[in-house]
């Protein structure tokens, strides 16, 4: 779950910093596809994260385990989020939550902006992700590598290296040492194409 804030936190740090035309929705390069990872790490496994609509709607299903002190947790879980909920289950507990997408907000706020308004909050939004991402010794590097034949930005913050694909949030790696545990996710296939 930390790694999950995470993720979603430097996602919004570094999205305003690739200045799109609005910082809240950004279309992945694919209509639909699955993305295939391995887990490494202290917690191994797999996940998949299905997106249709460009990345507007999303499952991502993880199944790991992880072992403490001999004994092996397991963990399967799925987030479904749509562009008006996200909803978080786990299925080993059989609990789950639902919340507003914050996005449809956020979204709708900065449409009902004048364009003169709107460009005023990119750069803000620019700046803040930058001092943010700086404050804490982060750093936003622009296409320094490919991951499955897709141009990656580079985000490093408290320990943390998210690669994700160029202008987008989509993670395609993770690299993870924080007080000597290191969780790690690489995708390892990318299907494009209609999901069922």
């Amino acid at each position: 779950m930390r790694k999950a804030l995470l993720v979603l936190l430097i996602g919004f740090l570094a999205t305003p910093v690739l200045a799109l035309e609005s910082p809240w929705e950004q279309k992945l390069p694919f209509e639909s596809a699955a993305i295939n990872y391995d887990v490494t790490g202290l917690t191994s496994g797999s996940k998949t994260i299905f997106v249709k609509d460009y990345g507007r709607t999303s499952v991502e299903y993880r199944e790991t385990a992880m072992k403490i002190l001999g004994m092996k947790q397991e963990q399967k879980e799925f987030i479904l989020t749509t562009p008006d909920w996200v909803y978080t289950a786990d299925l080993v507990d059989n609990t789950g939550i639902k919340h507003a997408n914050p996005t449809k907000f956020l979204t709708q706020e900065f449409n009902n902006l004048p364009s003169s308004h709107q460009k005023k909050v990119i750069d803000n939004a620019e700046q803040q992700g930058i001092s943010m991402l700086e404050g804490v010794d982060g750093t936003v590097e622009k296409n320094v590598t490919e991951i499955l034949g897709y141009p990656c930005d580079k985000a490093t913050m408290m320990g943390t290296v998210i690669y994700t694909n160029t202008d987008t949030a989509l993670p395609l790696k993770i690299e993870s040492n924080t007080m000597g545990m290191k969780p790690n996710a690489i995708a390892t296939g990318i299907k494009k194409g209609r999901l069922d």
